[in-house]
Formats: C-alpha cells, structure tokens, sequence
C-alpha cells in the first residue's frame, strides 16, 4: 500500500542524498540567502534571494516543503515564493508550519496551487477565510486538498468552496454525518475520500459519492463496523480501508460476524486492489478465504491484529500485514507507523525473530524509529522499539556499518525515551545498552550533555542494579570530554557527585579495583577540570580524604592513581581548595608517587607513562609550594618533591 524503502538510503555512505544535504543547507540558511525588498506584504517587507535565481516547480516545491517540516516557514519566508517569475508552484506542502490564514491566500493568489498539504496547521479552514478568494482560479484548479488534523476546525462549506477537488483527506476531525453528506454531495468530481478517526456513523452519508468513489479510508470510524456489507454499494471502489483501533472491551465476535458479511458477498466490490480489515478480532477462515477467489486483482490485505493472518490459504503474491511472518510485520511497520495500537505487537514480534538472524540487518531500522518517534509518551512502543534498535544496533564493530546521521537519529530517540520515563528501570537499561556503542560514543552527532544528565540521572535511581552503574559511568567517562565547561559545571550536582563518590567508597571498602572504579574516577578528573564550582563539591563531599584512600589501597595501578592524580591536580588549581591539600598525609603521598613515578626499576611503566604521571604529581606539588607558608615538615617534602620531579622529568627523558 505505501512505497517500498530502499536500503542505499540506510547503507554506510551516506543517510541524504546530494539533493536533501542541499535542501537542508538552503533551509538553514535561508537568512543569509536573502535581503528585503521595498515592497510591502502586510506589515513587512517582502523578501527576495540575493542571487537572481528561477526556482523550478519541482525544486520551489521542495524547499516550501523542507521549510514547512523544519519550522522555517514563516509568513515572511513565504514572500519569497510569491512571484511567477522568480519560481512556479502546483503542489503546495505548508504542514505543521505557523502558516496563518493571510499565507494561505497569498500562496492560492500567486500560483495555480492544484495540490494543498495543510495537516496540522493552525489555519482556520472557514468559509469566511475562503469566501476572501471569490474571483480567482485558485478555487477550481485545486484538485487534491489535505486538511487532517485541523488544529482550528475546518468548516464543511469551506470544503465545498473547491469544487473540482478529486481527493480529500479530512482525517482527525469532528466532522459529522450532516457535514459529510454536504460535502459528498457538493464535490461532484470526487474519487479519493480519507475520513478517518471521525465520528461518522451511516453509509447514506456519502450521498452521491458511492457511486463516484474509487478510494475509501475509513479507519476508527463507526461506520467501518456498524454494517459492513453497506459497502457493497460502492461499486468503483479499488481501495477499502474498513481497520479499526481495537480496544479491551471490544466483544469478538459481534463485528466479526458483521464484517464477514460483506466477505462473503464473492461478486462485491470485484475492482478492489487494496483491502484493509485489520483490527477486528476472530473474523472466520472461510469467509476470507471466499473473498479471495473472487478477488484476483487484489494486491494489498490488512490483517494485522486479526489473528487471520496466520492462515494457510493466504495468497504468497500479495503485501499482507499481520503477526505471522517477518515480511507481514515489516509490512504492518511500513504501513501504520501512527497507529500504537499495531505497532506494539508488530515491534516486539520483530524483536523475537531478530534474535535469530546470523547476518546484519541494518536497513530494518527504517521500520523501526518512525513509530518510535511518533510515539514519545507510549511506554510499551519505547520499550519495544529500544529492545529492536539493540539487537539491529549491536553487531555494528566499525564506522562504515552505520552512518553518523543515523546513529545521531537513534541517540536522540533513546534520550527522548529516557527524559520521558525516567523511573522505568528495563527501559532506562535498554537505553543505556544502545548508548554504550562504540560507533554511537565516538562517531554520532548528538546532545552529549542531555546524554550525560540522562546516565547521571539513571546512575542516581537505579544504583544497586550493578548493569546500569557500569553503562552508565562509561557513557559519562566518554562524554564528559566531549561537553563544554558551563555543561560540565551544569552536569556537577550535589546529587551526582555524592553517587560517583559512593561507588569509590564503597569500591575502596571492599577493596575491589575493576572496571567501574577506573570508569568513575575518570568522570570524576572530567567534571572537575577547569570547574571550580565542581572542585568545590569535589573537596565537600570528602572526596580528599577518600582519593588519599585510594591511593593507599591501590597506589600499584598506575591506571588508578593516574586518575586520582589528574583530579587532584584539578582541585590544586583551585587558589582557595589549595588548603585542603596542605597536609603532612596529602604532600606524603604526592612524594611518594613522584618518587615512584621516577624509578627506572618499574620497568611495567613505559617512559612516556612514567612522564605523565610525574607531571601529575608535580603539577599540584608547584601549586602548593607557591600558596603560602605551611608548616615546617611539609615544607620540607615540598621541596624534596620539587627536586624529585626535576630528576624523574630528566630521567624520564633519557629512557624515550
């Protein structure tokens, strides 16, 4: 029923082509593209491209519809297309923009608009708004006209203003028995009718329109169910879309039965190519099956959340949707991405029969995330997309598997998902599984602070759950390099820094050095670099006193007491926290690891590891000698540190 997708635009060169990238250059730039002009529209000045350009049909059309669905599409903006001989439009795309009633006029005026997209827009569709059009073509040349989801109502005597229109889309409104009959008996040329999710109860509706119709979607309507065979009626249809929401208290075989009705009258609607039945529960084999042999031009059958679609009879060479095989389920995620009901049971029958594929399948990811973005707020959609997106993402080892674009696409869903439910554990676990990537960590664009925030968070609530601690501190170690200062301060909370220091502690108390102590020590030297305001927090939390433990319990892992050094030196840099590393224990164990650090005898260490971590130990040791004037036994190892780390730095040198 929709278009086949096609895995080059998935595959590892690149997510756009050369046309999109230069879409969404000219979008973003639109500003520095343009200039004002002396000629008022409204209460501004139009606009016009600084470069004298003539802007094809297929190309103007393109950009309108780039800057409609990035929020670029201003009334201002919209100036620049209202010139016939700068640019032609036929097809106008303005959904979801902020396109008000006056864009609306001045785009139908200027140009022979024959095909109008104005779903989700804040547009009052009123008769009064169109009525201010009488006297122009624009009102017969339109031919196709969307308007679903009308965000300010749609009147059906605005609708009716079009009379040569052969499809409507009316989707998503209040539209009532009485409105449709006005309007199906008005538009005498129309073919293709979208009424669904109205609240539309009988056939006679329709009017005249039954015997013109050639496409019918009636998705969620009452009158899908109430009596079915009603449709026999509609003798030119080749598209029927009679599917449902289905719903707990839905009985099953009351509708059923009904809709087995209209399948069992084998000489009815003998054109239909597309068929679409899904949502009602427990229809009957034998009927179907009837329906079938005396359907031989049918190339499309819903089936989903039937249970029909498991059926033996069921012909190999149609597209059907349903549960039963891989290509029905990517066949259902292809084709009703917006409806949650579907695509829950579709996602998670994807996700079980993924678990036996031998070879990447990365192209199913364009199954995957549309529903998963269109659903933000749905619980089990986001459970069900985060557990395929892991077992599609995770068999990607190296840059070429999978393109930055994409990997960004998916980070920002899963942090989406995250920030919407943040209390709920498995999907918390299935977020962070997808972040803990490689290729995700390294290569994808994304916000590296919201990351941060989401895995600090999810380390804080869920740390006895020792998965998320050890994914979470490796997503922090990784991408608090990567984010500015004022984030890194921003990140810094009490809450935060009280956590990462527990697991020290606690690590410290069990004398356990592993993998998740070395990861914390490392977002503990990156929250405090350059941040006072972190050091400060740092210094508070007793984080002093423990890093001293730490030295003392692993002061032979180099990796360990490289870290704990770093964050020290970070807290020395700091004139007003320098105090609290003035003491015998502090500047004891700073000469003890510079003199170490210096031994030609650990041979373990390379050169270049014996250099750094002399420098570490040096760093805060200079910081402190210039503070003040501490006692006299610290200034003593002060300056017996100073001489050390002269020696280690030249015989550091000599060993490289």
């Amino acid at each position: 029923m929709t278009s086949t997708f096609t895995t080059e635009s998935w595959n590892t060169l690149s997510p756009l082509t050369l046309e999109d990238i230069c879409l969404d250059f000219i979008c973003k730039n639109i500003e520095n593209l343009t200039f004002e002009v002396q000629e008022p529209v409204g209460n501004f000045n139009k606009l016009a491209f600084k470069v004298p350009v003539f802007l094809h049909e297929r190309l103007a059309e393109a950009i309108v519809r780039q800057l409609a669905s990035t929020n670029r599409l201003t009334l201002k903006v919209l100036t620049l297309f209202l010139d016939k001989t700068t640019c032609r439009l036929k097809r106008a795309c303005i959904q979801d923009s902020n396109i008000r009633e006056i864009g609306l006029r001045l785009l139908l005026m200027h140009h022979t608009i024959t095909d109008l997209d104005l779903r989700r827009t804040e547009i009052t569709f009123s008769l009064n708004v169109i009525s201010s059009l009488e006297g122009y073509e624009c009102t017969s040349f339109l031919k196709r006209l969307n308007i679903s989801s009308a965000k300010n109502g749609l009147e059906s005597s605005a609708v009716c203003s079009f009379k040569n229109l052969i499809f409507l889309d009316i989707s998503k409104n209040s539209i009532t028995d009485a409105d449709l009959k006005v309007i199906c008996d008005s538009l005498k040329k129309l073919e293709e009718l979208n009424i669904s999710c109205n609240p539309i109860c009988e056939v006679e509706s329709f009017g005249t329109a039954r015997q013109r119709l050639k496409s019918l979607k009636a998705y969620n309507c009452p009158v899908a169910w109430n009596n079915p065979i009603d449709f026999a009626q509609f003798k030119n249809l080749r598209h029927l879309d009679i599917s449902r929401k289905p719903t707990r208290h839905m009985l099953p075989g009351d509708d059923a039965e009904k809709l087995e009705m209209l399948l069992s009258q084998r000489d009815a609607l003998k054109d239909l190519e597309v068929l679409d039945i899904s949502g009602t529960q427990r229809v009957m084999d034998r009927p179907l099956e009837v329906f079938l042999s005396g359907h031989p031009k049918l190339t499309f059958l819903g089936l989903c959340k039937t249970g029909s679609s498991y059926a033996d009879f069921l012909p190999k060479d149609i597209e059907i949707t349903g549960e039963a095989t891989e290509q029905q389920i990517l066949s259902s995620l292809q084709n009703y991405p917006d409806r949650a009901s579907y695509m829950t049971e579709s996602l998670s029958r994807l996700f079980h029969i993924s678990k036996n594929w031998t070879e990447q399948r990365f192209e199913i990811l364009q199954y995957v995330l549309p529903p998963m973005e269109m659903h933000p707020q749905d619980l089990r959609m986001q459970m069900a997309s985060t557990a395929c997106i892991f077992n599609l993402t995770r068999s990607a080892k190296n840059q070429y598997d999978l393109h930055p674009t994409i990997l960004g696409k998916i980070a920002s869903l899963v942090l989406k998902a995250m920030s919407s439910f943040t209390n709920k554990h498995e999907l918390i676990r299935n977020c962070l599984l997808i972040l803990d990537s490689p290729l995700m960590l390294r290569y994808a664009k994304f916000d590296y602070y919201e990351a941060c925030m989401s895995a600090m968070d999810a380390l804080c609530q869920f740390i006895n759950d020792l998965n998320i601690v050890r994914l979470a501190t490796k997503i922090c170690a990784v991408l608090t390099a990567k984010i500015s200062n004022y984030e890194t301060i921003a990140l810094g909370t009490d809450r935060h820094f009280k956590t990462l220091l527990n697991i020290v502690k606690d690590k410290v108390e069990s004398q356990r050095s592993d993998y998740v102590l070395s990861l914390t020590l490392s977002v503990l030297w990156n929250l405090t670099d350059d941040a006072q305001c972190t050091c400060q927090l740092f210094v508070d939390g007793q984080g002093l006193k423990l890093f001293i433990q730490v030295l003392k319990e692993f002061g032979t892992e180099n990796v360990i007491v490289k870290k704990v050094l770093g964050t020290l030196n970070n807290v020395a840099e700091v004139d007003f926290l320098r105090p609290h590393l003035l003491t015998d224990e502090c500047v004891g164990l700073l000469r003890k690891r510079q003199y170490s650090a210096g031994r030609p005898q650990q041979k373990k260490w390379s050169p270049t590891d014996r250099l750094h971590r002399s420098y570490l130990c040096s760093n805060p040791i200079l910081q402190l000698y210039g503070y003040g004037l501490p006692g006299a036994s610290t200034m003593s190892a002060l300056r017996t540190l100073l001489a050390t780390s002269r020696c280690s730095y030249l015989t550091g040198s000599k060993k490289s």
